[in-house]
């Protein structure tokens, strides 16, 4: 007589939800068990199912949400971005009085600013250069 091993319960779930072969007829108690598993989940199946006119009617509402096009999320951020425009311009006020222009009439300012700004000689040789002038 060979032995038969028993299907676990794990294996009898995987058979049911077809993720392997479902037992074969070897053992009567496993053919039981797997008898009684295919009714409970018949039985589940049968306490959930929808009516079809539910699911119409569901279906339905959606499509109405969808075309209704409800504005209201976009007035309320308008409304919230014109407050925050609103109370920027409150806080920061900005100092309407100009400041006097200083004419620079400084060319000695001028002619330095351009000298530093064209000069041939990088601005790192200005202090080797100093080590090599004669002291007054």
């Amino acid at each position: 007589m060979s032995e038969h091993r028993h299907w676990t319960e794990e294996e009898l779930v995987e058979a049911l939800y077809e993720l392997r072969a479902a037992p074969e007829a070897e053992c009567a108690q496993c053919w039981q068990r797997w008898q009684l598993a295919l009714a409970r989940l018949e039985q589940e199946r049968r306490e959930r199912e929808v009516s079809p006119q539910w699911l119409a009617a569901q279906r339905l509402a959606i499509q109405q949400r969808l075309e209704g096009g409800r504005r209201f999320p976009l007035r309320a951020a308008l409304a919230a971005g014109a407050c925050a425009l609103g109370v920027t311009l409150m806080v920061w006020r900005p100092d309407l009085r100009q400041a006097p222009v200083q004419e620079a009439a400084d060319e000695g300012l001028y002619q330095e600013v351009y000298s530093m700004a064209f000069s041939a000689e990088p601005r790192a040789a200005e202090p080797i250069r100093a080590l090599f002038e004669e002291q007054e």
